[in-house]
């Protein structure tokens, strides 16, 4: 009896067949993700159940799509394409890896990564990763991440993407960005160890006053209507046509 007790706490299921207690909601392991998993109308949720191999490349669709790491050696990742009706959730230690590149700035932006007509929030790696930093410093988002409402960016990830945002854009510390950020709001830090394409966010300027990198453009004009098969509509900022990008000294 005590034996069977011990293996049940221990064992971690090795399949996608877990019953949610949450209604309306479809539970599934990456590894078992298909090539297009189209539930527009249902919330997803996405976990890692421990196998080692890649994941397949995947498009989901969903009313919220929430990505979860159940375990404590790696990180959740994903190949493909995250785009929700309302909100997207990367927990902690949850990688995207778009097979589709960022395009340059169009209308509407195109390219992999995450698109949500509400809010974005991309968890922390900054204590579990600590033990794995040489192998995996940071949570990695390939891809764009375009939301209707907030972005929330935890602390130690790197996004090599556009970030649009037709709300605010929240960053935590230890932060890489490759890509300019846009938003109809207000950009918020909470550390000061944030880069963008490899160079501080603030520099000296020519009067010796510190200067913030041009790559953040706030208070853009939210009256751009997006349009995402199937069915995901928000408003968001056209990227500037006049934007002209001078690289940081």
């Amino acid at each position: 009896m005590f034996d069977t007790t011990l293996k049940r706490l221990f064992t971690r299921p090795k399949t996608s067949t877990y019953r949610d207690p949450e209604p309306d909601r479809v539970k599934v392991a990456n590894q078992d993700l298909p090539t297009e998993l189209d539930l527009w109308d249902k919330d997803v949720l996405v976990f890692d159940d421990g196998r080692e191999a890649m994941p397949p490349k995947t498009r989901i669709i969903g009313r919220n799509v929430i990505f979860r790491n159940n375990i404590t050696h790696g990180f959740n990742s994903i190949r493909g394409t995250i785009l929700a009706r309302r909100n997207v959730t990367l927990e902690d230690m949850c990688d995207v890896f778009s097979q589709n590149p960022p395009a340059e700035p169009a209308y509407p932006y195109d390219g992999g990564g995450i698109y949500a007509g509400g809010d974005v929030r991309v968890g922390t790696s900054s204590k579990v990763s600590a033990l794995y930093r040489n192998i995996h410093p940071a949570t990695q988002i390939h891809g764009n991440i375009i939301a209707g409402g907030d972005v929330h960016i935890g602390d130690n990830v790197a996004v090599h993407g556009w970030i649009i945002a037709g709300g605010n854009i929240y960053i935590g510390d230890t932060c890489s960005f490759y890509k300019e950020i846009i938003t109809a709001g207000r950009v918020y830090t909470h550390g000061t160890n944030v880069l963008f394409e490899n160079k501080p966010m603030y520099h000296a300027g020519a009067n010796g006053k510190m200067v913030r990198t041009s790559k953040i453009i706030e208070q853009q004009p939210a009256n751009a209507r997006y349009f995402y098969n199937p069915g995901i509509i928000f408003k968001a900022p056209i990227f500037p046509k006049d934007y002209m990008y001078t690289p940081e000294p």
